[in-house]
Order: C-alpha cells, then structure tokens, then sequence
C-alpha cells in the first residue's frame, strides 16, 4: 500500500518537473501547471491511503490470515499483527502527503528539506522509542507521529504559499469523509473485534471480510469520485 502512494508520486515527476521548468523559463509561467500537476498528484495519493485505511480497517484479520496464517504463526500472533496492521494503517495519510511534497521538492533541487525531514521523524521516533512504548501497537502510532512530523516539515519547506496554492481541501475531505464513515461502521458493528484464523481452519465465512475490505475501499473511490473533480482529472490525467 505504501508503494502504491509512491507509484502515484514517482508517475507525478515527469508532470511537476515540466512544469517547474516551464516555470522557471522566460516568458513561460508555469505556476498554474505546476500547480494543477501537484494538485492531481496529492488528490490521488490521499484517495489511495485513504481506500487503503479503509480496507484494513475491515478486512484487517483476514488479510493478515491469508498472509501469515500458513502456520508459522499461531492465533494470538496473528492477531497482534491485524491490530498492528490496523494502527499503522493511519500513517498512510500523512504518508501520502509526504511522497507527493518529496517529489515536489526533488523537482524543485530541495531535496535537503526530504533528508531534514526524515532525519527529524527518525529522531522522534527513537526519542519516544525511549521514553517508555515498547508494543506494537503504540510503536505504530509512534511511526505515525513521524510521518505526520515530516510531512509537516516537507510541507513547510515548499512555504505557504503552496499550501494555499495546491492543497485542495474540497478534493481532500471526500475521501476522508467516506473514510470516517467506515471507520464509525466498524466500530458500531464491532467488526474490527474479528480475529484472524489459520488458513488450514478457515472456511467460506472467512472470505467475507476481504469482500468488505474491498467494498470499503471501492466505497471511498467512488465518494471521492463523484464529489472530487479533481480525482477525476487525476486519472484522466
């Protein structure tokens, strides 16, 4: 899931690039295609990580069943593993804005604030690595303090101006919306209390968590679909 979103910033280089240089030209102005590229580039990271939250928070057990569950680990592994998987999810969302400013920045010759940025979420991580959490869990959410501290800095060294000029928030908040709404649907129906199986005790039942792991993640898409322009051009583009 995670190279999905790079795939998505890494396909936006040869776009922002041009236009950067565009840009930079005399008598060629490219502020509005480089703003458009980067636009389309974030809209659909963030509606990847966001399907992709989504998905894990439904299908989290049975995806760490067919994965894992070959018999190498048993139950209880298996379960630390989905709720890891679970928490961890979340760390996509800043992950998306983070590839998307570090492609920005490696187009723009910065990539000095990329290596800051990991520098100081590696610092942070290793620092409340130490002041106590040692579980899987909490160490997630420690990751995904990092993720959310670097995007910030990324973000902060391409200056405000950017952040007016390419984030759309109407763009953003459908996928995120849509999200939120499965995640309220899981926690009333209290699917994500579903523990994971071994393959070799599995049965049909088995395959309808990853049919709503599936379905929440083509729920997201389509939300953002109809309510996003910008997706749409996105993949157009």
């Amino acid at each position: 899931l995670v190279l999905a979103i790079q795939l998505v910033a890494a396909l936006a280089f040869p776009a922002i690039a041009r236009a950067h240089a565009a840009q930079s030209g005399d008598g060629h102005p490219g502020s509005e295609e480089m703003a458009l590229a980067v636009r389309n580039a974030l809209v659909l990271a963030w509606t990847i990580a966001c399907a992709a939250v989504a998905a894990l928070l439904v299908g989290a057990p049975a995806i760490v069943s067919l994965l894992f569950g070959w018999g190498r680990m048993d139950n209880s592994a298996l379960e630390q593993v989905a709720a890891w998987g679970r928490s961890g999810a979340w760390g996509l969302l800043p992950q998306s804005f983070l590839a998307v400013a570090l492609t920005v920045l490696a187009s723009v010759g910065r990539i000095r604030f990329a290596v800051l940025a990991y520098l100081v979420a590696l610092a942070l991580l290793v620092m409340l690595g130490a002041a106590g959490p040692t579980g899987g869990g909490a160490l997630m959410w420690c990751m995904n303090a990092g993720f959310v501290l670097a995007a910030l800095i990324a973000w902060g060294a391409l200056g405000a101006s950017a952040w007016r000029s390419w984030i759309s928030v109407r763009a953003l908040l459908a996928p995120l919306c849509a999200l939120m709404v499965v995640a309220c649907v899981v926690h009333w129906l209290g699917s994500a209390d579903t523990a994971p199986v071994l393959v070799r005790d599995s049965d049909l039942k088995q395959a309808f968590p990853l049919v709503g792991s599936a379905l929440s993640a083509i729920f997201v898409v389509v939300v953002s679909w109809f309510s996003s322009p910008g997706l749409r051009h996105a993949l157009r583009s």
